[in-house]
């Protein structure tokens, strides 16, 4: 959660967000820091789970000292159903969901709002090569990622941009250019990595994983 609320304090210097949407934001910790250290004019908690929504609105009203009532707003509601105001630079938070319901997300509110001007902080639970997949594809550009190691577990952090790479960003790439060989978690990430799909290609005939299968087997030869 650090990792990303990091990610959020950069990304508030550099392109100044009138709204932050914590999306599928479930005990709601990273949004409520977010709050707390008055990051954003506001911050809106976002979860479909209607008890989920209700409990953490108890617990922000409980702490108005810490969560102050007009910096934040809590909506029990589906991505495809969320309304960005044009006029305001929004930034859209996915974390701890896979990487399915990332690019459903992502997918639905581009198409709801092709004009909108959103970014999006990414991090998905799995499925990391299907999520950068889909970005390259539809020609987001990266602001930045990184590599985090929490209790045994690795993820990527993902700040993208639907936008022109020559003035907003850098290319986003299939696996990612943040591999550092020397960092031990690096190496313990991309040792799973390929570990997973070398099962899925000695599994079947399955064209498609052997070729994700080689992307990540060159990430340090690069």
């Amino acid at each position: 959660m650090q990792a990303i609320f990091d990610v959020i304090a950069f990304a508030q210097q550099v392109r100044c967000y009138d709204r932050v949407w914590d999306c599928c934001c479930d005990h709601g910790y990273l949004g409520m820091s977010i709050v707390n250290a008055a990051l954003c004019e506001k911050l809106i908690f976002v979860d479909q789970v209607p008890h989920i929504a209700q409990q953490l609105e108890r617990q922000l009203l409980e702490q108005p000292l810490l969560y102050p009532a007009e910096r934040y707003e809590v909506l029990t509601s589906d991505a495809s159903d969320l309304d960005f105001n044009s006029e305001q630079r929004h930034l859209v938070i996915l974390a701890g969901v896979s990487g399915k319901t990332v690019v459903d997300i992502v997918r639905t509110i581009r198409k709801t709002h092709p004009l909108g001007n959103i970014d999006f902080i990414l991090c998905p639970t799995n499925a990391l090569f299907d999520v950068r997949e889909y970005l390259v594809a539809k020609e987001f550009v990266l602001l930045s990622e990184s590599i985090v190691a929490e209790k045994s577990r690795h993820y990527e952090v993902l700040y993208v941009s639907p936008g022109d790479v020559e003035s907003t960003g850098s290319q986003l790439t299939h696996t990612g250019a943040m591999w550092d060989e020397k960092n031990i978690e690096h190496q313990r990430y991309l040792a799973r990595i390929i570990a997973h799909y070398q099962r899925v290609v000695e599994g079947g005939n399955d064209d498609r994983a052997e070729g994700i299968l080689q992307r990540y087997q060159s990430c340090f030869s690069r």
